[in-house]
């Protein structure tokens, strides 16, 4: 009882300090397409999953601490979470050659691109943020709706909860 007591705190504080106590009701916009670390391009992602904007690149340190992590996360909840990397390098050869040492198994959109600035532009707006800092996971539901600002902290402090409750926050729409 008291782990579930405790979850719904965190949950609730973590999303009262991002948004200031307001029912946000934008969406982000999402990207209508990406490509995976090969360059093979993908048009739809999946609807039915929560989705993590992983915000991340090459040169941040704790970015590649964190991106282990996260593909652990990612492939033990496949089945209802996905990943789509908005990343911050200079170019797409320097994003695909990040993506292959890691191995990650998400797609991304291109650092330099329209979409990546739209999300960008749109996260910031909703947020009121200059920038979006490094390593951050913003969670999503399938409408691009904000559901968590904190995604990182959220699946490292939860583990495999953080599917649950970002589920529970999803419900309650």
């Amino acid at each position: 009882m008291i782990r579930i007591v405790s979850l719904f705190l965190f949950l609730h504080t973590s999303l009262l300090c991002t948004f200031g106590g307001v029912h946000n009701q934008q969406r982000i916009h999402l990207p209508e397409k990406s490509y995976d670390g090969y360059g093979k391009v993908k048009d739809k992602i999946e609807e039915k999953k929560i989705i993590g904007l992983y915000f991340s690149a090459s040169w941040c340190s704790t970015c590649r601490k964190f991106t282990p992590k996260l593909i652990d996360f990612r492939n033990q909840n496949l089945i209802n979470f996905e990943v789509i990397l908005i990343g911050a390098e200079r170019n797409k050869d320097a994003q695909l050659k990040y993506m292959q040492k890691f191995k990650m198994p998400w797609y991304a959109v291109d650092s330099q691109s329209q979409e990546n600035q739209k999300v960008r532009h749109s996260l910031r707006k909703m947020l009121k943020l200059e920038f979006v800092p490094l390593p951050s996971l913003i969670i999503l539901d399938k409408d691009g709706k904000i559901l968590s600002a904190t995604g990182k902290r959220d699946v490292v402090e939860l583990g495999n909860n953080a599917i649950s409750a970002w589920k529970e926050l999803a419900k309650q729409g």
